[in-house]
């Protein structure tokens, strides 16, 4: 989780969201499900979209999506 918030303070969102989506199985069985929602609410659909798995898993938290 470490990397990928650096990544987000370098305003690197393509490599967080590659970050993000190695891991992702791991991220939620760790119990940072939240930590991991809030990190997805600050990437654009964008970035999202090529990351399948993150991108329906925000689709169903119930999340919406802002076009940046």
């Amino acid at each position: 989780m470490e990397a990928i918030q650096h990544a987000f303070e370098a305003e690197d969102y393509t490599f967080s969201a590659s970050c993000m989506d190695r891991p992702f199985n791991s991220i939620i069985k760790d119990g940072d499900e939240s930590t991991l929602l809030d990190l997805l609410d600050k990437l654009s659909i964008k970035n999202m979209i090529v990351h399948p798995d993150l991108f329906y898993f925000q689709a169903g938290s119930g999340c919406r999506w802002t076009i940046r």
